[in-house]
C-alpha cells in the first residue's frame, strides 16, 4: 500500500491522530473533516515526494501565516512548529483556506458554492516551494478582486478601533434634534469620517453631522436621508469586534467563487432586496424586491423558474392563517370576505366567515382553509412565477406597492414580491415567442391560466451583505437574517483544537 493510500485509510483513526505532530493534528481537527483530510493527504503527498520549503523562505512563510488576520483568517489555525513537517502542514492548511475558503458549507446556506480547484493541493504546495518567492506565492492565492481589497481595508480600519461608545437604541433621530444619544453617535461617525470636526453642542444633531450620517447610511445600503431610525441605529451600535467578524465572513465568502453562468439566470441577493437577471456578465434586467421578514425569512436556494400563472388565486398558508388571518377574522370577518377571501371547512365545504364564533377558534386547532379569489385585491397580484421547491416559495406581483419605496424591504412571509413583474414576464416568455400584447390579453381575461417556459431559467436566492457601489466604495448592509453572524461563529468555532 502506498504512503498516500495508507494515510487515507487511517484518516480519522486514533493511529492517524497519534502519528501526526501536535501542530498538524490541531489543524486537521480545526477544519471540517473533508478539508482536514484534503490538507493531510496533500501535505503527506508533498513530503512523500521529497518536497520541502527552502530554509531561507521558512521565516517569510511563517510571516504570511502569522499575518493571516489581515486576510480575515485566524492565525491560530496556522501555527508551524520548528520542523519542516509542521511548516508544510501549516502552509497546506493556509493554502486551502485562503484559496478555497475556510467555510465550505453551512446549514441552510445552499448559496455557499465554491469553484472546483484548478489543481490538487499537493501541486499547489509544490508550486509554492518552486517559486522564487514562496511567501509571495502563498499570499497570492487570495482573491485579487476590488471587493476583496475593499473588505480587507475596512477590516484593518475596524480592528484598529479600540471601541465605540454604546447608546440605547430608541426613537428616530431627525436632523436638528437634540438628544443624549447624539454624543455617542457623533463619536461613532467620527471613526467613520475622521474629518468630522468636534462640536460645542455634542447633543445637537447639526448640519455637519447630518452630512456624515448620510454618507454613513449610503455606505450601509440605507436611504441617505439623515434620519437615524432603528436600522441606522442598529448599524451605528455595532461594535468593532462584531463588525470585524462580519467583514471576515464576507471575505471568506469571496474565496473560490464559481464562474458566472453563461446562460440566462436570475439572482436575488436577500440583504440588498434586489434581483438581477444576467446572461454571463451582461445584466439584462434588474429590480427591487420585497422579501421575508426576519421571523419568516426567504429561504436560500438554487432553483428554476418554470412558468407563470395569470390571475392566480392565493391559498393562504396555515401559518399565516393562524398568526395573521385569525386576529383579522376575530376583528371583522366581513372585511376579509369583501376582499375575496373564502373559508373552507371539513370536506372542503365553504363556510360563511360571518357565521363563525371566532372567539372560540384557537390558533393551535385552526380548522379552516383560507383562499383568496383572483382580482385586484389578491395578495399575489396579477402574475405569479413558479419556482421549483418544496417550500411553496415563488415570485409574484403585488397590489401593495408602498414597500418598494423603503430601503429595508423585509416585509413578506417568505415569497418574493417583484417591483416590475411584467418585465420579468417578458423575459420569461420571450423564449416562447409570446409578446406583451398576448400576455396582457391573458391577464385581462380575469380567469386563472398559465404558461410554461420552454427553457426554465436557473434562479439563485443568495445572501451577500458586502458589495461595491457604482463609485467602487464598499457597501456593508444590515445583516437582516443574522447569517453573517452565523458564518462568523462557524469560522470562530473552527478554531477549536484537539
Amino acid at each position: 500500500m502506498s504512503r498516500m493510500s495508507r494515510r487515507a485509510v487511517l484518516f480519522g483513526s486514533a493511529a492517524f491522530a497519534v502519528a501526526m505532530p501536535r501542530a498538524a493534528r490541531a489543524l486537521a481537527v480545526a477544519a471540517s473533516p473533508a478539508a482536514a483530510q484534503d490538507v493531510a493527504l496533500a501535505a503527506d503527498a508533498f513530503l512523500g515526494l521529497g518536497g520541502r520549503f527552502p530554509e531561507a523562505a521558512a521565516q517569510r512563510l511563517a510571516g504570511v501565516l502569522g499575518n493571516a488576520a489581515t486576510e480575515g483568517l485566524d492565525p491560530a489555525h496556522y501555527l508551524p512548529g520548528s520542523d519542516q513537517r509542521s511548516l508544510v502542514f501549516a502552509v497546506a492548511q493556509y493554502a486551502y483556506d485562503s484559496g478555497r475558503g475556510r467555510i465550505t458549507a453551512l446549514p441552510n446556506r445552499p448559496d455557499i458554492v465554491r469553484a472546483a480547484p484548478e489543481r490538487h493541493l499537493a501541486d499547489t504546495l509544490a508550486a509554492i516551494a518552486a517559486s522564487p518567492d514562496p511567501a509571495a506565492a502563498l499570499g497570492g492565492l487570495a482573491p485579487a478582486t476590488p471587493l476583496y481589497g475593499a473588505l480587507k481595508a475596512e477590516l484593518a480600519r475596524t480592528r484598529a478601533a479600540a471601541g465605540w461608545p454604546d447608546f440605547a437604541a430608541g426613537t428616530t433621530l431627525n436632523p436638528g434634534t437634540r438628544d443624549p444619544r447624539i454624543v455617542a453617535i457623533r463619536d461613532r461617525l467620527a471613526a467613520f469620517d475622521p474629518a468630522l470636526p468636534p462640536s460645542r453642542d455634542p447633543e445637537h444633531y447639526d448640519a455637519g453631522l447630518v452630512l456624515v450620517a448620510r454618507r454613513f447610511q449610503a455606505a450601509h445600503g440605507l436611504d441617505a436621508d439623515g434620519r437615524l431610525g432603528r436600522f441606522s441605529q442598529a448599524i451605528l451600535a455595532e461594535q468593532p469586534a462584531a463588525r470585524a467578524a462580519r467583514l471576515a465572513a464576507n471575505i471568506d465568502a469571496l474565496r473560490a467563487p464559481p464562474p458566472a453562468p453563461a446562460e440566462l439566470s436570475i439572482e436575488v441577493n436577500v440583504p440588498a432586496y434586489h434581483l438581477v437577471a444576467a446572461e454571463g456578465l451582461r445584466e439584462v434586467l434588474a429590480m427591487k424586491v420585497v422579501l421575508g421578514r426576519p421571523t419568516r425569512p426567504t429561504p436560500l436556494m438554487h432553483t428554476r423558474m418554470t412558468g407563470a400563472v395569470f390571475n392566480p388565486p392565493w391559498g393562504v398558508p396555515q401559518t399565516l392563517a393562524k398568526e395573521d388571518m385569525l386576529p383579522r377574522l376575530r376583528a371583522d370577518p366581513a372585511a376579509l370576505q369583501a376582499r375575496g377571501f373564502r373559508l373552507y371547512g371539513a370536506g372542503g365545504v365553504e363556510v360563511d366567515p360571518t357565521t363563525v364564533d371566532w372567539r372560540a377558534v384557537r390558533a393551535d386547532r385552526f380548522p379552516y382553509v383560507i383562499r383568496q379569489d383572483p382580482g385586484e385585491a389578491n395578495a399575489l397580484g396579477r402574475v405569479k412565477f413558479n419556482l421549483v421547491n418544496n417550500l411553496d416559495i415563488y415570485m409574484h406581483d403585488t397590489p401593495d406597492r408602498r414597500y418598494f419605496a423603503t430601503d429595508i424591504r423585509a416585509f413578506s412571509s417568505g415569497c418574493i414580491r417583484l417591483e416590475r413583474p411584467m418585465e420579468m414576464l417578458d423575459l420569461l416568455m420571450a423564449q416562447n415567442n409570446v409578446d406583451r400584447p398576448r400576455l396582457q390579453a391573458l391577464i385581462d381575461r380575469r380567469t386563472t391560466s398559465g404558461l410554461s417556459a420552454r427553457r426554465p431559467i436557473p434562479a439563485r436566492l443568495a445572501y451577500r451583505t458586502a458589495d461595491l457601489d457604482a463609485a467602487g466604495g464598499l457597501v456593508l448592509r444590515l445583516d437582516i437574517y443574522r447569517l453573517d453572524a452565523a458564518y462568523a461563529r462557524a469560522m470562530a468555532g473552527a478554531a477549536t483544537t484537539a
